[in-house]
């Protein structure tokens, strides 16, 4: 059974108690939070992103290091929600719902990468303000791998895995589906060309005519392109 702390945290209160989920300390402003998680040592942090007198990324900037997982919640801001996914953290969206609050507290306990590396990661893209994220942390058997965006070639769905190719052909067997990174590079240049197949624009050397046709990316792979994926994979190149 997880401990929880949280801060501005009445949203799921009940819900987590119904889940047998120990809730150890509640906070309603990131000051409050910060003595709470002085004094705690919570599994799970549910932290709300915009908070009375200051917000979450406020109170991880005054605590330094943290030992537990983090969850963020918010209502809007698109901005922080991409700079979190970008670096594996949860979220959830306000109002939130019993099954997608129980499926991020089991995605928490099944969390590869240590908090501190995410934080890290998180505080690197959230500071691009003129410019998308630089970086993203990939979950892997081992433990994990932080990767700057602009190296990924290609990404391959293999089941419920992906297997990211690397600028000079390195290869990162990655826990989780492509969709998730189709929807997570979608800002970035990457266009799914085929059912298995994410490419990155920036490293597509040539395009040959077939019926979808075929791009020849900068690791040397050809890869197909699906007849359905070909008008925008041509719009994207403007031709």
């Amino acid at each position: 059974m997880p401990h929880i702390g949280g801060t501005s945290f009445n949203f799921c209160t009940k819900l987590l108690t119904e889940a047998d989920v120990a809730i150890i300390g509640e906070a309603a402003s990131a000051e409050a939070g910060l003595l709470l998680l002085r004094e705690q040592t919570p599994d799970l942090l549910f932290l709300d992103v915009e908070m009375p007198l200051g917000s979450g990324f406020d109170l991880l900037d005054m605590l330094g290091t943290a030992s537990f997982d983090i969850i963020f919640t918010t209502a809007h801001d698109r901005y922080a929600l991409r700079a979190i996914k970008f670096c594996a953290l949860d979220y959830l969206l306000k109002p939130v719902g019993v099954t997608e609050l129980r499926e991020a507290v089991a995605k928490a306990q099944r969390q590869n990468a240590p908090v501190a590396a995410q934080l890290h990661t998180f505080y690197d893209n959230l500071r691009e303000r003129n410019g998308p994220a630089g970086k993203v942390v990939l979950p892997t058997m081992q433990g994990f791998e932080v990767v700057e965006v602009a190296r990924v070639v290609r990404c391959q769905a293999d089941d419920n895995y992906t297997l990211f190719v690397l600028e000079g052909k390195e290869k990162i067997l990655v826990s989780r589906t492509l969709k998730e990174y189709e929807e997570l590079f979608s800002d970035y240049g990457f266009i799914r060309i085929h059912q298995s197949h994410l490419i990155n624009a920036a490293h597509v050397k040539r395009y040959i005519k077939g019926s979808g046709g075929y791009v020849q990316l900068t690791d040397d792979s050809i890869i197909e392109v699906s007849r359905r994926k070909k008008d925008e994979l041509m719009k994207r190149f403007h031709t």
